[in-house]
């Protein structure tokens, strides 16, 4: 005699879980949209990269302007192509400097080294402030190294733009 379940047919037992080629599907899909996806990822953080760089000069120019204030005397932002990098020396700067260590009657107040995967341009050479806070200065662009146009691609800059009170402004440049 064959026990009758509750539809009248034979007991079958309840099956839990997934099998073999459900979870293979899962991943499958799982990897096709993160195909999709890395590349978003990717574009927005060298885009970040690029911004955040443009703003920490535009910080590191806040200081310089401050230390000036404080100390009573010039503090510059010097661009270094060469290391890539940027210092804040106080004092009065040389005309004809060449190196950093051409600065044997100032002191560095802060160094900053741009981030790899960030290219930079500088045009007026560095940022100047007084002692009562006005400033000079020309602009710094930052870019990724990616050719314009192409999705991952980001420039923004650092200009001056209020000589009297030494504001610094961080634009973005179309790309």
């Amino acid at each position: 005699m064959v026990h009758q379940g509750p539809g009248g047919r034979g007991a079958r037992r309840s099956r839990r879980g997934f099998t073999l080629v459900e979870m293979l599907v899962v991943l499958a899909i799982g990897a096709v949209l993160l195909a999709i996806g890395m590349p978003a990822l990717f574009t927005i953080g060298q885009r970040y990269k690029v911004r955040s760089s443009a703003q920490q000069l535009q910080m590191l120019a806040r200081q310089a302007r401050y230390q000036s204030i404080t100390l009573g005397q010039p503090v510059t932002v010097l661009p270094d192509p060469v290391n890539g990098m940027f210092y804040v020396i106080s004092g009065t700067i040389p005309p004809s400097w060449h190196s950093i260590l051409d600065f044997s009657n100032t002191s560095r107040v802060a160094v900053w080294q741009v981030p790899k995967g960030v290219a930079w341009t500088s045009t007026g050479a560095n940022f100047s402030y007084n002692s009562d806070g006005s400033g000079t200065g020309g602009s710094v662009q930052f870019n990724s190294y990616s050719s314009p146009g192409s999705p991952d691609y980001a420039s923004y800059g650092v200009v001056m733009s209020s000589t009297a009170t030494g504001k610094l402004t961080v634009v973005r440049y179309a790309g």
